[in-house]
């Protein structure tokens, strides 16, 4: 039996004006997980969080995470 494929990926975006870097993970189909979240000046918010059925889900999650990290 043979493992998936561990798919990493970094989106840039631009949340209340502050430029975050989103770094996600695909273990295949329905298997997203958030690896790491930086927004501003703040130091990596460095964690996993599993359960994403897709990649927009996950992406959406992230954002929420960096608004919060922004206080915005």
């Amino acid at each position: 039996m043979s493992r998936p494929k561990l798919n990493r990926e970094t989106v840039i975006l631009e949340v209340a004006g502050e430029e975050v870097h989103i770094t996600i993970l695909n273990a295949g189909e329905d298997a997203w997980s958030i690896v790491e979240v930086v927004a501003g000046s703040f130091p990596p918010l460095s964690y996993r969080e599993e359960g994403y059925p897709t990649r927009e889900a996950a992406i959406q999650k992230s954002i929420t995470i960096a608004a919060d990290l922004l206080g915005a």
